[in-house]
Order: C-alpha cells, then structure tokens, then sequence
C-alpha cells in the first residue's frame, strides 16, 4: 500500500516538473509608456535579431534597455531599445528572464513638465492560463542619480525605492517620478522586470494530495 502511495507521489512531483513550465503561448509582451515592449515570441533569441529595435531619439520621454555590441553574445549596435524580443522561457520551473529598464526624459522637455509616466499594461497572446505558469513582477530598482528624498505626486503613485509588485496581480498600472532630464540615459530611473515559471496550481494539488495521502499512511502506521 505504501508503495502504490509513494508512486502517486513521485507522478506528482513529475507533473510539477513538467507540465507546469508549459504556457498557452510563447510570444508575450508588457507594453511601457506606449512606446516600448519586452518580452519573448518563439521566432526571437537573446541575443540581437530583427525583433529588436532602438529608441526613437526624436521622443521627448524615454524608456529602454541598454545593450553594448560583443557583451553577452549582443551582435547589435551599443545603444538603448525600447523592443527587447527574446527567446520563450526554458520549459522547466525557475527558469526566469530579466530585463533590465531605463526611465529619463530628453533635456528638452519644457521647464513646466514636473513629471516621468511608468505606465504598463499587458500586451501580447496570452489567456489567463499562463499566468498560472509565469510568475512576472516589476522592481523599482534605483532613482535618478541624484534624485533623493520621497516625493507624493498629487496623482497617481509614486513607489519607494525597492519596491515589486506582481504583474499577475496589476496587469495595469502607473507609477510616477520627479522629472529627470539627461542626454544619459544610464543616469535615469532603473526597473527590472522579471519573467519566471512558475508551477500550475494542478501541479501543486496533486503533489500535496499525494503528501496528505502518505502523511496519512505514516499516522496510521505509528498508531
């Protein structure tokens, strides 16, 4: 009897193993201030390929990552991309992606403007189901160099510094920032956004029915 428990254990374990790194869709993207996209389609790679896009130089408010030619396999040009397209998530729990945000405005937003817009929202082919396999949250990482000191915008939210939230959860939202001008972008604001598998709740069920089952066993035996 222990022994047929112990099997349904171990095709529980399998389950969490397996099926969970499966989501409904490959190709996902958050979309950032209506201008940038991170995330993966299955005809992407890490490294630099014809998904991937620099900024737009002419905007006034900038959001990107930042990519230098021959560092981490990157073939492309050194310089900001506001579409970051990467290969899917390795189908096994834990695997994860992170892509590291900028947030700055252009030295030639006028002296009235008061404020930086991290607006997000989810865009891309994905149901409800995959966020049951992909666990995806954002971090405000840094504030702008030398930028220090709360600051409460009279609207919308202003996080402190260290602060994630689960996109699961807030699959849109916006955050606001005291207004910084630069020509560097590496001087902005920092986010990270991280993709990681996560464990289907099926998974989970039968992996702790399988447990209360031998727990059970064990009690009974010692009775």
């Amino acid at each position: 009897m222990c022994r047929i428990h112990m099997i349904h254990f171990v095709l529980a374990i399998s389950v969490v193993l397996s099926s969970s790194a499966y989501c409904s869709s490959d190709n996902w993207q958050w979309q950032f201030m209506n201008r940038a996209y991170f995330g993966t389609n299955i005809n992407a790679s890490d490294g630099f390929d014809s998904l991937d896009i620099m900024y737009d130089q002419s905007q006034q408010y900038h959001i990107a990552v930042y990519h230098e030619y021959d560092l981490d396999g990157w073939s492309g040009s050194t310089g900001y991309y506001s579409y970051d397209i990467r290969s899917p998530l390795e189908q096994s729990v834990g695997a994860s992606k992170t892509w590291i945000i900028y947030l700055w405005g252009s030295t030639s937003i006028p002296e009235e403007a008061w404020y930086l817009s991290l607006p997000w929202t989810f865009s891309g082919d994905i149901s409800q189901a995959s966020f049951d396999t992909i666990s995806f949250s954002l971090t405000y990482v840094r504030p702008a160099i030398g930028v220090t000191g709360e600051w409460t915008p009279p609207l919308g939210y202003s996080p402190p510094v260290g602060t994630t939230i689960s996109l699961n959860d807030y699959t849109e939202g916006n955050w606001l920032f005291p207004i910084y001008r630069t020509e560097q972008g590496l001087d902005g604001y920092i986010f990270s956004l991280t993709a990681t598998v996560i464990p289907e709740p099926s998974g989970f069920f039968a992996l702790l029915g399988s447990l209360a089952c031998m727990g059970g066993i064990a009690w009974r035996r010692r009775r």
